[in-house]
């Protein structure tokens, strides 16, 4: 039997590194962000990615994604441009991946006053909110399609998300093991 990778997705602010690291020190598993793995093995920052070339960035990660080597249950936290890429699509189409569907304005909440996301980076905060729409409509049905389950998320405490993700990866477990 392999060992258990979960792919986490969603829009930036959905909770992705949060909730998996989470559920990961509940259930004993592994917790990988795809970005610090990026910023490891580039020896740079992703702000300095992007302001080089969005395009260097995305490479770095499709390398990143495909490349990795899990030996323990895992969960990996995906940057939420993951799937702005087909090749990256239809690796994740292909793995056991749980997309964090938050609502726009909770995220908004999160991200409004956040600089460290280069593509919501703008000064102006109507900019930015502008950006994260954008994001949002352009991605949400890319999250659909390589997802295995959708999951809620946003509206609840940490805790109560935390256990539906814990509830959604038994699920995963189960279904394929079955």
């Amino acid at each position: 039997m392999s060992t258990p990778v979960i792919y986490i997705v969603g829009m930036p602010g959905s909770g992705k590194t949060t909730l998996a690291q989470k559920a990961a020190a509940d259930l004993g598993w592994t917790q990988i962000d795809l970005d610090n793995l990026i910023e490891e093995q580039t020896q740079t920052t992703i702000a300095k990615l992007f302001a080089e070339s969005e395009i260097r960035f995305r490479d770095a990660e499709e390398t990143a994604l495909r490349n990795m080597q899990v030996t323990s249950p895992t969960f990996i936290s995906c940057g939420g441009g993951v799937v702005e890429r087909a090749a990256n699509r239809e690796f994740l189409m292909n793995q056991q991946v749980i997309y964090l569907d938050c609502p726009l304005e909770v995220l908004w909440n999160r991200v409004k006053h956040d600089n460290n996301r280069p593509l919501l980076s703008a000064a102006d905060l109507e900019k930015r909110k502008l950006n994260l729409i954008e994001l949002y409509v352009r991605r949400q049905e890319w999250f659909k399609q390589v997802a295995t389950l959708t999951i809620p998320v946003g509206d609840a405490t940490l805790e109560e998300d935390t256990l539906v993700l814990e509830e959604a990866v038994n699920e995963l477990l189960k279904a394929k093991n079955a």
